[in-house]
């Protein structure tokens, strides 16, 4: 995982009561799904997916440290195995419901199948992250593949010095192959491995066979290949007051990416390439979502100077002349889609609105905070 923006909240972890349980308190977040998985960014054989490449419906879980969805080195549960090879959900949520009984996970989402060629950016009904649940792990199939997937693992979203939430984050993800079935290209029918191996990342080193599969243009690296966005749109405690973060970290090792569209062009005619957020056709291996269809770091030094060649507004990396409502529509996506939310106590409310609901009034006193790009 790569942290690309990390912004600090004015909401103690701490705080007492509500529905947070005992010990603390309780943030809502919005995330959404950006594919960067593209024939720009993984250019080997991906002109024979382009119109099927798709995720299969995301899962989203809250949860604590007795519970954990999926970790490298770690072998695939039954219910990640199935995403992984097919994007059906149902065994994984049967695995967390189990684990809700227990006391070690909480809300979880389900959201919708998001083709690459066709679908906007996906964001999910909010979810609620407490004091006894304050990690956020997900998981979606990269489809159609053996049984490759990208997601966030065991990331809990609270400052380790401040101990407040964060009010917004952005993390890259990798491709990571499940240990479970066998193949080296875009397909679904395939022998299984036998045994099972560990979960592990798909890296120049570590990908399958010798046609390249995931490798960039230059064939050195496996890019990212999903962004994940999520803020705070409300907490259970009021505010509280804590020194100003403005740390800039820089790392000179991290690769120039940039968004655009899936035209195969470059969209600020730098030279550079372009990471395409796209997304297409028709809907192969998993049956259970149907797709509903300022300035900083100008000089090019910080996170969104090397990931887009562009500027931030409120902390979201954006591109053209970085006007505040421009800007959230970017990073953002133009909607919500329609998606599930299912609580620690059972229920589930399917719902989506056109929009995105605005953030209350949580804060930015916080400042603002970029850590350097973390690989995991």
């Amino acid at each position: 995982m790569d942290f690309l923006s990390l912004i600090p909240s004015t909401v103690s972890v701490l705080a007492g009561g509500g529905d947070a349980g005992q010990n603390g308190s309780a943030a809502t977040y919005s995330c959404t799904l950006t594919n960067i998985w593209s024939m720009k960014n993984h250019p080997v054989e991906y002109d024979t997916i382009t119109n099927s490449a798709h995720w299969s419906p995301p899962v989203l879980v809250a949860h604590g440290t007795d519970y954990e969805m999926w970790a490298p080195d770690t072998l695939a549960s039954p219910g990640v195995e199935i995403v992984a090879e097919s994007g059906k959900t149902l065994t994984l949520e049967d695995e967390i419901k189990e684990s809700q009984t227990i006391g070690s996970a909480g809300e979880y989402v389900v959201g919708n199948n998001q083709f690459n060629a066709n679908d906007p950016p996906q964001t999910f009904n909010d979810i609620q992250l407490t004091s006894n649940f304050p990690m956020l792990s997900t998981i979606t199939m990269a489809a159609p593949s053996p049984d490759w997937f990208t997601g966030i693992y065991n990331f809990s979203p609270i400052h380790p010095e401040l101990n407040v939430w964060y009010e917004s984050f952005e993390i890259a993800t990798y491709p990571f192959d499940a240990g479970t079935e066998l193949g080296d290209t875009y397909s679904l029918n395939n022998s299984p491995q036998e045994p099972h191996i560990p979960i592990f990342q798909l890296t120049n080193e570590t990908i399958p066979g010798d046609n390249g599969i995931l490798l960039d243009e230059s064939e050195t690296v496996v890019r990212p290949m999903a962004l994940w966005n999520c803020a705070i749109q409300k907490t259970t405690e009021p505010e509280i007051t804590i020194p100003v973060v403005n740390e800039n970290v820089e790392d000179e090792d991290l690769t120039t990416i940039t968004t655009d569209t899936d035209t195969g062009g470059d969209s600020d005619n730098d030279g550079e390439d372009d990471v395409d957020v796209d997304g297409g056709g028709d809907g192969e291996g998993e049956g259970e979502g149907d797709s509903t269809g300022g300035d900083g770091d100008v000089d090019g030094v910080g996170v969104c100077g090397r990931y887009f060649n562009e500027c931030t507004v409120n902390g979201d990396c954006c591109s053209g002349s970085c006007q505040r409502e421009k800007c959230r529509a970017k990073s953002r996506g133009s909607g919500r889609a329609e998606s599930s939310r299912i609580s620690s106590t059972g229920g589930n409310t399917v719902g989506g609105a056109a929009g995105l609901s605005r953030r209350s009034s949580v804060g930015t006193g916080g400042g603002r905070m970029k850590k350097r790009f973390l690989r995991g």
